[in-house]
C-alpha cells in the first residue's frame, strides 16, 4: 500500500494523485501490478495494489542486483492491450 499526506499537497498536486490513482485502475498487464483501491484515512491518501512477493524494480535498483531488462518488456503484441477504460473512482473517507 502507498500512502501520500493529502494536507501537505498543492491542488495540483492532489490533482496529479487522482489522475495517476485513474491510470492505475485503467491498467491491465501482466507485468504490471494490479491496483485494487485508493481511500482516505485522516490527512493520508492510501492506494492499495498487488502484493509483488519479490519487491518492486527500485528494490533491484538500490540492492545493486542485475536486472533483466528482456525479461521484464512487455511482449510486443500485448503492448496495445494493457490500457482499457477506467471503472468509477471511489475514494471513502475511512479505512477498511
Amino acid at each position: 500500500m502507498q500512502e501520500a499526506e493529502i494536507h501537505k499537497m498543492s491542488h495540483a498536486e492532489r490533482e496529479d494523485a487522482v489522475n495517476e490513482i485513474r491510470l492505475l485502475a485503467s491498467i491491465r498487464h501482466e507485468n504490471i501490478c494490479r491496483y485494487h483501491e485508493a481511500f482516505l484515512d485522516g490527512n493520508y491518501l492510501c492506494i492499495v495494489m498487488e502484493f509483488a512477493p519479490n519487491g518492486d524494480l527500485s528494490r533491484f535498483v538500490r540492492k545493486g542486483q542485475e536486472f533483466n531488462k528482456v525479461r521484464a518488456a512487455a511482449p510486443s503484441d500485448s503492448a496495445g492491450h494493457c490500457v482499457h477504460a477506467p471503472p468509477p473512482l471511489h475514494v471513502t473517507d475511512h479505512c477498511g
